[in-house]
């Protein structure tokens, strides 16, 4: 491994810090996992580059098929008081494979609360419909019927194992439940 993939100096700018994480982001694309981690330890050791090391280490723990890590570092961004839903949204995504769906249930309602608290909805129908997902699983047909309500026609998520999910779809199969 090349120590000299850490940058020179710490980003001083979120375009740098930007720069800095796609550098650890390109590496994983490789397959040179060591690299990428590599910058995620550098950008781990700052406070004020913590959070984007713990997503970018998330993404390359993911990309390296280490599932629990994955978790476990965005479970780390939760535990600091960050509450960004795209956070969340991963962090369901990655509990529903594997098979950790009480728990996805839990980060997505959370997901949900949140956007529709602070008025953000880039997430909020993704998050809706992998929550219908987790109950579903659960086996929870009322309850995945009413989030599914709240999602628009002809929406659609992908979902590890399952495919392209969509609101139609996972619709009538919480219907065939009750």
């Amino acid at each position: 491994m090349n120590q000299n993939v850490l940058p020179a100096r710490r980003p001083t700018s979120e375009t740098e810090l930007e720069a800095i994480s796609r550098k650890a982001h390109d590496f994983a694309k490789k397959g040179q996992y060591e690299e990428a981690l590599l910058i995620c330890e550098w950008l781990l050791e700052e406070s004020s580059t913590q959070v984007a090391g713990l997503r970018r280490r998330a993404s390359v723990f993911e990309q390296s098929g280490n599932l629990e890590q994955a978790i476990e570092d965005l479970e780390g961004i939760l535990t600091l008081g960050i509450e960004e839903p795209a956070d969340m949204y991963q962090l369901g995504l990655l509990y529903l494979q594997a098979c950790r769906h009480i728990e996805a249930e839990i980060v997505l309602s959370k997901a949900v609360r949140v956007s529709l608290h602070e008025g953000f909805s880039y997430y909020l129908n993704s998050c809706r419909l992998l929550r219908a997902e987790a109950l579903l699983r659960q086996r929870r047909g009322r309850e995945a019927l009413a989030e599914l309500a709240e999602v628009p026609k002809g929406f659609s998520v992908y979902v590890y194992g399952s495919g392209n999910r969509t609101q139609e779809g996972m619709t009538a199969e919480a219907q065939a439940m009750n």
